[in-house]
């Protein structure tokens, strides 16, 4: 069973907006589940935003290759992945 938290608390533990977590779950990159008017993040979501943010901030990831990196590593997500997905040296 999956640990589901709120949309506003799933934003405040990853340090983003509540609109950068929609924008992921636009993007097919995360899944919701709404509940009497309220948007609920799982636990497994929200560790997958953290890596995210850390793809686009960090390593400065265009959307198209985090999209790629995603359907293709499996968690724990590691930088070392990303360089295997890639198909380049380990990212700076």
């Amino acid at each position: 069973m999956k640990d589901y938290r709120s949309l506003e608390t799933a934003a405040k533990h990853v340090h983003t907006a509540e609109d950068t977590l929609i924008e992921f779950g636009r993007a097919g990159w995360i899944e919701f589940v709404s509940k009497e008017g309220h948007i609920y993040v799982s636990s497994q979501d929200e560790y997958k935003c953290r890596f995210i943010l850390h793809l686009r901030l960090k390593l400065g990831l265009s959307d198209k290759e985090i999209g790629i990196v995603l359907a293709k590593a499996k968690a724990p997500y590691s930088t070392q992945q990303v360089a295997e997905v890639l198909g380049h040296s380990r990212p700076h």
